[in-house]
């Protein structure tokens, strides 16, 4: 059985391997609807309930990801909770200054490089790990973990946006 490190190594790798450049100039904009397939993938085998929300028509659109772990907010229910947000598009890049290709995750010097690892596709890893720690009863209190789109005008589309309270 793979070590949590290399769980983690493997699930970043799928994740960096998914192109999601954000951007108005029509020759980088790309979908990010493979990191949020995959992560919605994560999340479900570990009991969380699923939401995709398009945001763009076809396979090919932008989407949101909301994973919600615990219980069921209400509003008679009102105890408040943790949301854990993040974006799942990444900036447009020169490979050429790459010393590597930017959509493998390469080890090197103790570290890991690709694009988006550490902002946000790295982040996005935590919750689910986190999750494997907690085990479903012990979130006494609603856990939402939301992956949006952000750099392509954000809340441009009806539903784009999600307002919540924690208290």
């Amino acid at each position: 059985m793979p070590t949590t490190e290399q769980q983690v190594v493997s699930q970043l790798k799928q994740l960096v391997a998914q192109p999601s450049v954000s951007s108005p100039d029509p020759h980088w904009d790309a979908s990010n609807r493979g990191v949020i397939e995959t992560l919605a993938g994560f999340a479900d085998r570990l009991g969380f309930q699923v939401e995709v929300q398009a945001l763009d028509p076809g396979p090919d659109g932008k989407a949101n990801l909301i994973a919600r772990l615990g219980p069921e907010a209400t509003q008679a229910n009102d105890q408040g909770g943790l949301v854990l947000a993040g974006h799942t598009d990444t900036v447009p890049f020169d490979e050429g200054r790459w010393a590597t290709d930017p959509l493998t995750l390469a080890e090197r010097d103790g570290g890991l490089y690709g694009l988006g690892s550490t902002d946000m596709k790295g982040f996005s890893l935590s919750p689910w790990r986190r999750s494997l720690r907690w085990g479903r009863r012990a979130c006494a209190r609603p856990c939402i973990c939301w992956r949006r789109l952000m750099r392509r005008a954000p809340c441009a589309a009806p539903g784009s946006c999600l307002w919540t309270r924690c208290g």
